[in-house]
């Protein structure tokens, strides 16, 4: 078994908020960055937050548009593994098999 050394995560909202810092503070050094998308016309929004804690950790933070976007973002980052809590679209398959 391969090391995990590159760890992306995919979120948004409070859980998805939780569980990013839980990584962070498990694995600073493995995390390659953050994927939510601007969901601020949604009552339960933690865009701000997510990019708070992005900056302030001095973390790439990445905003998808649609599900295609957000493939692109995991194709070009190519994570080891890759959290997703509370996220919008399914990801397909294809995005995360080895090219």
């Amino acid at each position: 078994m391969s090391k995990i050394n590159h760890v992306l995560f995919m979120g948004s909202k409070q859980l998805g908020l939780r569980v990013l810092k839980e990584i962070y503070s498990l694995a600073p050094k493995n995390l390659i960055g953050v994927v939510t998308i601007d969901d601020t016309n949604d009552t339960r929004t933690k865009y701000g937050d997510f990019k708070y804690f992005a900056q302030s950790q001095e973390l790439e933070l990445h905003i998808a548009n649609n599900r295609k976007h957000s493939e692109q973002i995991v194709k070009e980052l190519n994570p080891d593994l890759c959290f997703v809590v509370g996220w919008y679209w399914l990801i397909g398959e294809a995005t995360f098999m080895a090219s």
